[in-house]
């Protein structure tokens, strides 16, 4: 993990649209788990990288401070937030597909989750002769 301090220069880069927004300015304050800093963003930018000079990622730009003119804030990559991150990235997704070959009932076309993860599908038990779910 990257460690950073008051008055460094961030990057934040983040989609405002379909258009690639940066902007730069430096940290206004420090804590174990957020930094704020001051530079400009756009709406749509939250869950954007902020990097620091070495363009190394610190944390994750969350917002604007309301009444606080161009004041935001993000989730540092340190401790609980660091370790979020990972078990999320650790995770095998998989993409579990539908197929009634010819039998009755409704199921999604394909279901997005993770290793582990149990899929739960709609009541209805799909059905077909000679089969049985």
């Amino acid at each position: 993990q990257e460690t950073i301090s008051a008055n460094e220069t961030l990057r934040l880069s983040g989609y405002k649209g379909i258009y690639l927004y940066t902007s730069t300015g430096t940290i206004n304050s420090l804590s174990t788990d957020k930094v704020a800093y001051t530079m400009d963003s756009e709406g749509g930018t939250s869950g954007g990288s902020v990097v620091n000079s070495n363009n190394k990622l610190v944390a994750i730009h969350a917002g604007w401070i309301p009444g606080v003119s161009v004041t935001n804030v993000a989730a540092r990559l340190t401790g609980s937030n660091l370790a979020q991150l990972k078990s999320w990235m650790a995770k095998e997704f998989l993409t579990v597909n539908f197929d009634l070959n010819g039998g009755k009932g409704t199921t999604p076309k394909s279901i997005k989750t993770y290793k582990g993860n149990k899929v739960q599908i709609a009541a209805e038990v799909p059905t077909r002769v000679g089969i049985n779910f």
